[in-house]
């Protein structure tokens, strides 16, 4: 169950219930519609959402957020996250599902961007999507005894998504990364002032490497 509750209302709804925050804090900070951000972030609530469902096999498990657009927003986000890489439910599906939902939480809106730059936009559909067609792929799967989600590797993930490791975002494991630019400046890493921390080509070679 999905629902817009505080602690007390959702206690009423079933024996065992947790919140949003309580599950893992990541809304965004930016000007976004909903959050998360990336790939790791997911994997770190589905996981948490497995362990309470295995906990807890006899009660309804309910999840809960405040009412406001955006944290509505990205609790379905996530919701739908889980579904796609734990059963291989279609995006489509789970859209379907939604029809249920009270006519007062229309802060669900599936076409929500959680990137907008120009014509470039990125809606909660279109991150589904590509998270199903990666799991068809084996990109993503749920994860084996070793914490490996399929070919990712959260804590590798973290470890380079960092701005102070590399700043790189693994979007295709083993064939698709973004990163910023490199710089020439002659050593391996550069903390400025207005941009953090630069990176040169040789200290970015040696990471993509690393990562076939």
């Amino acid at each position: 169950h999905l629902v817009a509750a505080n602690g007390n209302e959702a206690e009423k709804c079933s024996n065992h219930y947790f919140g949003f925050l309580e599950a893992l804090d990541l809304m965004c900070r930016t000007n976004c519609d909903f959050s998360p951000l990336n790939i790791s972030q997911v994997t770190e609530f589905i996981g948490c959402m497995e362990r309470k469902m295995k906990s807890q096999p006899s009660a309804d498990i309910v999840y809960f957020v405040d009412s406001s657009e955006k944290s509505f927003t990205s609790a379905v986000f996530l919701m739908g996250s889980f579904w796609i890489v734990k059963d291989n439910m279609h995006p489509d599906e789970f859209q379907d599902l939604l029809n249920n939902v009270p006519q007062h939480q229309d802060g669900i809106m599936l076409h929500k961007y959680a990137a907008s730059n120009g014509q470039n936009r990125v809606s909660i559909m279109d991150c589904w999507r590509a998270l199903w067609r990666a799991r068809a792929h084996r990109w993503i799967a749920m994860p084996d005894a070793n914490g490996i989600w399929g070919s990712i590797d959260p804590k590798e993930y973290d470890h380079y998504a960092n701005p102070l490791d590399a700043d790189l975002s693994i979007l295709v494991p083993g064939r698709l990364v973004a990163l910023r630019p490199p710089r020439d400046i002659g050593g391996q890493y550069l903390d400025t002032k207005d941009e953090g921390r630069v990176f040169s080509p040789y200290y970015l070679a040696d990471i993509f490497k690393a990562l076939g």
